[in-house]
Parts: C-alpha cells; structure tokens; sequence
C-alpha cells in the first residue's frame, strides 16, 4: 500500500456554524487486508475513526495500525475487541455512533462511499486538532492501567464578548467583570465516554482551563480569572460520565483581548494532544 501524508477522517454531522468541504471514501483491499481510502488518497493510520461505509447514517469504529491496515477479529493494542468485519464489539455488540452521511455507489457498482468531513490537523502544538469537530483519544498509563479511559472530546460552540459576560454574571454574581482591556469567552464542549475499566471520566479529566494557551500555543493562560458555573450550566467538575454515556460542560476564561482565539491540550497519560478553537 503506497504510503502517503496522513489526512484523519473524521464522519460527523456538519454543524450550522462550521464550513467545512467534505470528501468521499471507501474500503479498500489487498493481499495484506483491508484500509480505508479517501479520494485523495489518504488514509487512517495508528488510531481509531469513526467510519459509515455504507451510507447508512451509522457509524462503527475501527483501529488502524502504523500502515493503515484495519484489525480485525483481535484485541487492539489499545485492549479493545474488534469483530472479523474489524468493528470494535462490547460483549459481542457491535458500538455505533449515528453520523450524517450521504451515500453513493462507487464506479464499481460494489462499493458504498460515504461523505466524511476532514480533520486538517495532527494534534501537536504545532498542528493542532480542529476543537470543532470529535476527536476520540486514548488516555493510558502503563504503570496504572486501572485509570485508562477512552474518550471522545468535541467543541460545541464558543461564546464571546457581551454575551459571554452577561452569561457569566448570570451563572454566580461573584465572577469577576470584564473591563475594557479583557472579555469573558465561553468554551461549550461536549463529551464521550467510549470505555473505561468501570470508572467515571469528568470533564476535568479531559480539558482543563489551566491547559489554555494563546493562538500560537506559547503563552499559557493558567494565571486568568476562570468562571464559575452552576445556575443552569455545568463546569467541569461537574459533568461525569462512564461508559456509553454523554455530558456537556463550560469553560469560562477573562481574556486579554491581545489573543485572538485560544488553542488547548488534552492530558493523554503519557503523552498529550493539541485543539486550536479558531
């Protein structure tokens, strides 16, 4: 299989607020097994994704190794069981994720494409994810392998300016008031457990606001006046999760209004990812 720049795929549902182009996939194979292909020929290697290949509207999800060959009927490295159609079973049940998919026959009359938005970045700082859409990661520690978790963790909107600090003040009047110089900006995200060994995950496991940066992921933010929650939105000590289940919880940050947008990090264990909420 040619070796080309990794483009992560990941199938969604377009949002109203997002503009994002959409490129067309399918399912390929050769001697070695199977690979799923976009139209530019880039392909998934060395994680999970979110794939509908055959335009129903539902996803399951599949592993890839370092070539971008999918597992099949096997433990991942990861710990997770995958049929022998390569989708990632819980007690013999295939997990499912409904998506927004408009499927096609491919020229061969065989094969079912379907539409899947595109993640542009890596998750590194210099690269980061796009906040905007769901990105599924594995938080692992190999000396406490108790604590490992998979999640899933996506940007739901931003709120900025005005709004954001009527909203604040709204939520406990002992928030700090914006000033000309600063403004409040509300990061609503959304979170996925997808496995754990029986633990809860919270949104404090997974984003922090002393892990905000600026635009160019230089300056952390850490020192800044956070918000606090609890009227009618939760902070994220307060959305928990386990398995299967799905939370929402606010950031609140008073920004300089020097930075223009915030970029963040994911605490992966032994590792971490980058998002940009550009």
């Amino acid at each position: 299989m040619r070796k080309e720049v990794l483009t992560v795929i990941v199938t969604t549902a377009m949002t109203a607020f997002m503009s994002l182009t959409a490129f067309a996939g399918s399912w390929q194979l050769d001697t070695t097994g199977w690979w799923w292909q976009n139209d530019d020929g880039s392909y998934p290697t060395n994680c999970w994704q979110w794939i509908d290949g055959n335009g129903d509207g539902i996803a399951e999800s599949y592993c890839f190794n370092t070539n971008g060959y999918m597992y099949a009927n096997t433990i991942t490295p990861d710990g997770y069981t995958v049929n022998a159609d390569g989708a990632w079973v819980v007690d013999g049940v295939v997990q499912t994720q409904n998506v927004s998919s408009t499927g096609a026959p491919s020229n061969n009359g065989n094969a079912v494409q379907s539409a899947a938005i595109v993640q542009t970045g890596n998750g590194t700082r210099e690269n980061p994810y796009n906040a905007y859409l769901p990105v599924q990661f594995t938080y692992a520690l190999t000396y406490f392998p108790t604590y490992n978790y998979t999640a899933s963790i996506q940007l739901l909107e931003k709120i900025d300016g005005g709004s954001a600090a009527r909203i604040v003040q709204e939520e406990n009047m002992f928030n700090e008031k914006s000033t000309s110089g600063n403004r409040w900006v509300l990061y609503h995200f959304q979170m996925s457990c997808i496995a754990s060994n029986g633990r809860e995950v919270s949104g404090s496991d997974i984003v922090s606001s002393n892990r905000f940066y600026n635009e160019n992921s230089t300056v952390g933010l850490s020192n800044l006046e956070t918000a606090t929650f609890g009227k009618n939105k939760k902070g994220t000590y307060s959305a928990k999760v386990y398995p299967g289940g799905t939370d929402d919880f606010w950031v609140g940050l008073l920004l300089d209004n020097s930075v223009s947008y915030t970029t963040f990090k994911v605490n992966t264990g032994e590792g971490e990812i980058w998002f940009t909420t550009k």
